[in-house]
């Protein structure tokens, strides 16, 4: 029985209990609004059985890349399905850093479906901008998974059956009921990697983690002169508008981060909107920054910029936020959270150092957490 099927049971056998005879009578009332259909596939039911199936997961993947196991998997195999996914960079860089856990145990390779779309995908992106983002994402995937030798390939879904089906006793597809349901992934691999990392060693941490050193390849032709700080900004109308700095969070953080860093630039990491944006308030305000964009022209070139920083700011913005979680630098991020379990309180990740916050909040901060940092 599935465990869908399980659940619609234990619920209708819990309707039926219920007391003075209420149970029939409301069970053709339930069936005929279709309450069965939200309880046991999008709404409660079916959230707690993918809970469920999460943790059997995450204790099948403890099972097979145990040492005994391991010899037997010649593949593991990582779906990110554009039809289940969001057109963004953190929620996408979360799942290639599953895939990068994975690679440090067996072959790895990352394949993205992207012969369908999510409907937000057209709401925010022109054909063009769609295609520009697949191959800044398929930049960024090759150079984080490079060091474990993991492939990156981006296939149809009609393809990716046959994919599959290749050396598959002796293929490992994370999620892959989930995979084959088209339900996405990379809502569960932030907390997938807390878990399997939870009591990683200090060996395993130093492959697993990012640095500006293994990064430094894919560096921009030109880059900031002189000890910087790299602040996450956004300007996007179109999506999450909510998340885009105002003139007077401007005004107020970059006194702040001046405060901390009085001998340090301050560079605006965003995309060509965003730093056009931050530039014209800056302009309007009589301060100085530097802008990625003037450095720049990928989302890749960016993250080795913020690897370059001697400190990572965020408050709101967007999936920028993903990358310094996932390295030694320092950062404060400012922002709620979406699909994340922190580890702990004041702890986004195990493995998190005493210089480095995640505040979660939508609250403008009146301090840095540490105060002066130089």
């Amino acid at each position: 029985m599935s465990q869908r099927v399980a659940l619609r049971t234990s619920l209708r056998h819990r309707i039926e209990a219920l007391p003075f005879g209420l149970g029939p009578k409301l069970l053709p009332t339930i069936r005929k609004n279709r309450m069965f259909a939200f309880l046991c596939g999008k709404g409660l039911l079916g959230q707690l059985g993918r809970t469920q199936g999460f943790h059997a997961e995450i204790e099948k993947i403890n099972h097979i890349f145990e040492a005994p196991m391991r010899s037997q998997i010649k593949r593991s195999v990582v779906v990110y399905d554009y039809a289940a996914s969001p057109p963004t960079y953190g929620d996408f860089f979360l799942t290639v850093m599953f895939a990068r856990w994975l690679g440090l145990h067996a072959p790895v390779e990352f394949v993205i479906v992207s012969s369908e779309r999510r409907a937000d995908w057209r709401d925010v992106l022109d054909d063009k901008a769609q295609k520009a983002l697949l191959d800044n994402q398929i930049h960024l995937a090759r150079a984080v998974l490079k060091s474990v030798s993991g492939t990156v390939t981006a296939i149809s879904y009609s393809g990716l059956k046959s994919y599959l089906r290749r050396d598959a006793a002796n293929t490992f597809v994370p999620f892959e009921g989930w995979v084959r349901s088209r339900i996405s992934v990379y809502s569960v691999a932030f907390n997938a990697l807390n878990s399997l990392l939870a009591t990683a060693s200090d060996d395993l941490l130093s492959r697993f983690l990012l640095s500006y050193d293994e990064l430094k390849a894919e560096s921009p032709p030109s880059h900031p002169i002189g000890p910087y700080i790299a602040w996450h900004c956004r300007h996007n109308m179109q999506w999450c508008s909510h998340a885009n700095l105002t003139i007077d969070a401007f005004a107020h953080l970059h006194q702040m981060l001046k405060a901390g860093f009085p001998d340090h630039e301050i560079l605006i990491v965003s995309d060509s909107k965003g730093c056009a944006h931050v530039k014209e308030i800056a302009d309007r305000l009589g301060v100085d920054c530097l802008y990625s964009k003037d450095f720049t022209n990928s989302f890749l070139e960016d993250v080795v910029l913020v690897f370059g920083s001697d400190f990572y700011f965020q408050f709101l913005a967007g999936g920028m936020g993903a990358i310094p979680l996932y390295s030694r630098m320092k950062f404060e991020i400012h922002c709620p959270r979406s699909n994340e379990q922190l580890w702990a309180p004041n702890m986004a990740t195990p493995w998190q150092t005493a210089e480095q916050h995640w505040v979660v909040t939508s609250e403008m901060p009146t301090q840095l957490v540490s105060g002066k940092k130089s």
